[in-house]
């Protein structure tokens, strides 16, 4: 090893690179030529035509047209404050071949065929489906139709398709969700809470769906109402009548605060039902008494099941409009009932 003799090694500017940078200033058409080359490769990257490109030649090119300030010919210097060249390529597209008078119509009608073909894919049989089921396929239709605008639609025609939808599929076909085979009905009487919450929120799409829903929940309300006096003229428990008439109240704010998101519309609607029930009634103070004297006179009543039952009397006495039908029979009631 020591005899061997020690070699120097000295680092050297590479003189390729020199030579190289000398003949790009020394020839004014270089830009030019060189933008040139790399114009014909990309039409050929186009064409799928790159067996005859050599890539580190391609990049070789456009790094050295960077390096001598010529990088405002390709776009692609961020301090040039100039489109980028994805960019600048989408925009190129749209205005060559989306904006053509050519293409334009045709590309239209394609896509607008491809639209309709995927919608067609589960076609709706309405005639043998229940309500629950079409209002589950309409929310289904209505998602579709908004993620279609997300994918490949300007959001501007969002509220136009949101239109059309809900005018085809619900707008026209309230009659029948709210009324035909007692449509509605039904979901109140069996507590369908997932299918009136859909029916709700599609409504609200209706400029007057929701309205007309309160209509029918007021109009089954009253005749429930109808229907518990009815059966009392046969029962005679004044006392039970009362206790139903409270149940079916409680039944519907419960429906009201989870499937019709606590809405004040279906609270007035509620109210405006019950109370017209109660004042119908001449005689409804003389059940409210017979209640009373039922729920108290049980030995045992512990003081929490008092309070439910002062609350009850007071929020029904509460709601009797004329009090001179009550005359002497006021009296009846608990002190603590009066006072609220």
């Amino acid at each position: 090893m020591s005899s061997q003799k020690k070699r120097n090694f000295q680092i050297e500017e590479d003189r390729h690179r020199v030579k190289k940078r000398h003949r790009v200033d020394a020839d004014p058409t270089y830009a030019e030529k060189t933008w040139k080359i790399l114009e014909n490769a990309v039409h050929e990257i186009c064409n799928h035509n790159t067996s005859g490109l050599t890539f580190e030649e391609l990049y070789r090119n456009a790094y050295n047209m960077v390096l001598h300030g010529y990088g405002e010919e390709m776009t692609i210097v961020p301090r040039t404050h100039k489109t980028p060249v994805h960019e600048l390529g989408l925009n190129l597209w749209r205005d060559n071949i989306i904006h053509s008078n050519k293409i334009q119509t045709r590309l239209l009608n394609t896509l607008l065929e491809l639209v309709q073909r995927e919608r067609t894919g589960e076609v709706i049989n309405r005639e043998s489906h229940d309500c629950g089921a079409y209002l589950k396929q309409a929310e289904k239709r209505l998602n579709e139709e908004m993620e279609r605008v997300s994918d490949y639609l300007d959001t501007t025609s969002l509220s136009k398709i949101i239109d059309v939808v809900v005018k085809e599929m619900i707008e026209n076909h309230m009659v029948i969700l709210l009324h035909y085979d007692s449509a509605l009905v039904n979901m109140f009487v069996g507590d369908k809470y997932e299918d009136l919450e859909r029916l709700y929120h599609l409504c609200q799409r209706v400029s007057d769906g929701l309205s007309r829903m309160v209509d029918v929940m007021s109009s089954y309300i009253q005749e429930k109402g109808d229907q518990l006096q009815a059966n009392l003229e046969k029962s005679r428990d004044l006392a039970d009548y009362v206790q139903r008439l409270l149940e079916e109240k409680d039944k519907f704010e419960i429906i009201i605060i989870i499937s019709f998101d606590n809405d004040k519309l279906f609270h007035d609607g509620l109210d405006s039902a019950f109370d017209y029930g109660i004042n119908l009634n001449p005689r409804f103070l003389e059940y409210l008494i017979a209640f009373v004297d039922e729920k108290l006179g049980v030995k045992g009543v512990c003081e929490e099941d008092e309070d439910i039952i002062f609350h009850q009397v007071a929020m029904l006495f509460q709601r009797l409009k004329d009090l001179n039908m009550i005359g002497d029979r006021i009296n009846f009631l608990p002190n603590n009932i009066l006072g609220a």
